[in-house]
């Protein structure tokens, strides 16, 4: 059924979250600058903070990445000395990425500058706000099943 754009049902949200997703982005970019990072590279240097050491597979899934961008950013942040990269002891194909103690202090950084953004947004949205958009997105996840950060075996 090929109808006219204008003819049919405005979306209710998902054009709003998509939006709103770029907005973040663009917003943390800018936050993210003056600690000399990408925003990006703040989020892979958060996620191996907290979930690794990751093969860069789960990397590239959890981040929304070709697998050759991944590389890229994590050879920027191995040479800047905040990610190293080790042969993977139970597949050697593979590696597993993991953070120095100068990732762990910088992605820190980046963390307090996502938490300052959320708070500012908190603060401007009553907690039944709050609430129901928590419902939303756990609506979100339900509906769609899908596993972005997969579990390990």
């Amino acid at each position: 059924m090929n109808q006219n754009l204008a003819s049919q049902k405005p979306l209710r949200f998902v054009s709003a979250l998509h939006k709103a997703v770029r907005q973040l982005s663009l917003c943390m970019e800018d936050r993210m600058a003056q600690l000399g990072l990408a925003a990006s590279e703040a989020h892979l240097l958060n996620f191996v903070h907290v979930y690794g050491p990751c093969r860069v597979g789960e990397l590239t899934r959890v981040m929304g990445t070709q697998k050759s961008t991944m590389t890229s950013m994590i050879d920027r942040l191995e040479d800047r000395g905040l990610l190293t990269r080790e042969p993977n002891q139970e597949d050697r194909r593979s590696f597993l990425v993991a953070i120095t103690d100068d990732g762990a202090e910088l992605g820190g950084a980046g963390r307090e500058q996502v938490w300052s953004l959320e708070q500012e947004i908190i603060a401007k949205a009553s907690s039944t706000d709050v609430d129901a958009l928590e419902r939303v997105l756990a609506a979100i996840d339900e509906v769609t099943g899908v596993e972005v950060r997969q579990k390990r075996s």
